[in-house]
C-alpha cells in the first residue's frame, strides 16, 4: 500500500467544509483506529493465570 500524500489527503473534505451559507451542508466524518490504543496491548502487562 503506499504512502499518503499528506499535500492531498483529505484535500476534498477540506474544501467541503470551507463552503460559507448557504451553499454548506452537514458533514458526517467516521474515523477509525487501531488496536492497540483501544486496549489489546493490556494482554501482555497483565500476569498470566497459573
Amino acid at each position: 500500500m503506499p504512502i499518503v500524500n499528506s499535500a492531498e489527503y483529505l484535500a476534498f473534505a477540506a474544501e467541503i467544509l470551507r463552503t460559507s451559507w448557504p451553499q454548506n451542508r452537514t458533514v458526517n466524518m467516521v474515523c477509525h483506529g487501531h488496536s492497540a490504543p483501544a486496549g489489546m496491548m493490556l494482554r501482555w502487562v497483565w500476569p498470566a493465570k497459573p
